[in-house]
Order: structure tokens, then C-alpha cells, then sequence
């Protein structure tokens, strides 16, 4: 290697900065602050960092791949999350048990309004003139007990309303009997008074005897029947019990008739 000697350290060669004559002039100082400083230098990367654009796009890409996969699977949770959920809701709503329902009192039931005479007359019911007879008496009473009970009329005017089917011999006795003189008659007292008056004692043992003795002979079954019913009437503690109204039936049946009835 060549050295370059400076011209300073030449004997007999004045310097560029010395002054002709050969005195040495010393050089000025400089500042070391002023003097322009060299760029860093950095290191290389390896040839294994550097990346092209290329490069750079497909990490890019597979990034977003890997990205994207993980978002799709985890829709894909979510769905089927949702999809089960609803299906235990639904099932839990069908299997479920219904309310048992509030017991709700019923209402009371309303009174029934009290029937009116006019309502009573309405319906029909049977005269009495007081010379029909002790059956037709006893019908007359039935079936004015059945009218007051249908139209409903209340048990303090039963009489009164009921004596407007009284005619003649029937209407000149209530009208003079006493004991039906007075306001409000009940309804039980008026059918004792009533059976006292036509129903004579000795027509009714008359009656009695008719029914123990009664016999089918040469009637119809609903011609023996129906008399049957009639003179029942009056002998009612004979047939109180249904055993005993079938047996006295049977007995009074033919004998062909009486083997083929069972009771």
C-alpha cells in the first residue's frame, strides 16, 4: 500500500496553508460538530426476509382464507344453536301440561217468576161441576195439581186460582164452606176439604173393593191396564210398594198372560 506523504512533513516545501518565507503556520482548529456525519449504515437483511409483492398478496390471501373459514364456522355454530334451541322450545310448548283452568263458581240460578192465573188458564186445565163422580173428581185434582205446578204458581194463591174451574154444585161449596173463607188457604188443607166433600167415604170403600177384585176376563191388556190405574187411586196403601202393584197386576191377568209376565 502507497502512503502519500502530506506536503507539511517535506523539508524546504511550505504547506498550502503556510505563509512564504518557510515559517510553519499552525493550522486552524476545526469543530468536530461541524463536519457533515455519515448515513447509519444497517445491516442486510438475509435473503429469507425479503419478500416480494407476490409474496406479500398470497399471506395476504391465505389470511383472509383462514379468516373467512373461521367466520363461516362460526355461523354455522350459531345456526345450529338457534335450530336447537327453537326445537326445545317447541317441544317443551307440545308436551307441555295445560293450565289447570281457575274454577269459576257457577252463577245462581235465577228465581223463577211466579206464574199468574191467567197463565194457569192458559194451559187448560179440566172444569169440575161436582156431579162427575168420584173419578172424575179425583182426575179434576190431579190434573189441577199438575197445572198449578207447570204454570208455576205460587202456593199462597194455588187455591184461588184453582177455583176458577169450579163450577155449579162445585163453586156454590167453596164459596160456603168456612174453612175456605179465609185469605191464603194452603193447598194441602183445600185437597183434604175437597176429597171430605166428593169423595164420600162409602163410594170410596165401593172403589177399594172393585180394584182387590178386579180381573182381566175378556179386556184388551190396555182396557185392563187402564182400569187398573183407575181404582188404584183408592187403594193406594195397597200398592204403595212397586213389588206389591206389579203381583196384584200379574193376578188379575189371564192365566196364559199371568206365565208369560215375569215381575
Amino acid at each position: 500500500m502507497v502512503t502519500t506523504r502530506k506536503a507539511a512533513d517535506q523539508p524546504g516545501v511550505a504547506g498550502s496553508s503556510g505563509v512564504a518565507g518557510g515559517t510553519e503556520q499552525p493550522a486552524p482548529d476545526v469543530q468536530t460538530d461541524q463536519l457533515p456525519t455519515a448515513p447509519p449504515i444497517f445491516p442486510s437483511l438475509p435473503p429469507t426476509m425479503m419478500f416480494d409483492g407476490t409474496q406479500v398478496m398470497a399471506m395476504f390471501q391465505q389470511f383472509m382464507e383462514a379468516q373467512n373459514h373461521q367466520a363461516a364456522q362460526f355461523r354455522e355454530s350459531q345456526n345450529q344453536q338457534a335450530i336447537q334451541f327453537r326445537a326445545t322450545v317447541v317441544d317443551a310448548l307440545r308436551t307441555r301440561e295445560p293450565a289447570a283452568p281457575v274454577p269459576v263458581a257457577p252463577p245462581a240460578p235465577a228465581a223463577p217468576r211466579p206464574g199468574t192465573a191467567k197463565e194457569y188458564q192458559n194451559l187448560c186445565p179440566m172444569d169440575f161441576w161436582g156431579n162427575e163422580g168420584i173419578v172424575y173428581a179425583d182426575e179434576w185434582l190431579e190434573n189441577a195439581e199438575r197445572t198449578l205446578r207447570m204454570a208455576n204458581i205460587p202456593d199462597d194463591t194455588k187455591v184461588e186460582v184453582a177455583s176458577m174451574r169450579l163450577f155449579d154444585l162445585a163453586r156454590a161449596w167453596y164459596r160456603k164452606d168456612p174453612q175456605l173463607a179465609e185469605p191464603h188457604v194452603p193447598w194441602t188443607d183445600f185437597k183434604t176439604l175437597f176429597k171430605e166433600k166428593f169423595f164420600p167415604e162409602v163410594e170410596r170403600d165401593e172403589l177399594r173393593m172393585q180394584f182387590e177384585g178386579l180381573q182381566q176376563g175378556t179386556m184388551a191388556v190396555a182396557q185392563y191396564t187402564s182400569e187398573f190405574t183407575r181404582l188404584s187411586r183408592f187403594a193406594e196403601s195397597l200398592v204403595r210398594a212397586p213389588e206389591d202393584r206389579a203381583w196384584r197386576f200379574k193376578k188379575g191377568l189371564t192365566k196364559e198372560l199371568r206365565h208369560a209376565v215375569a215381575y
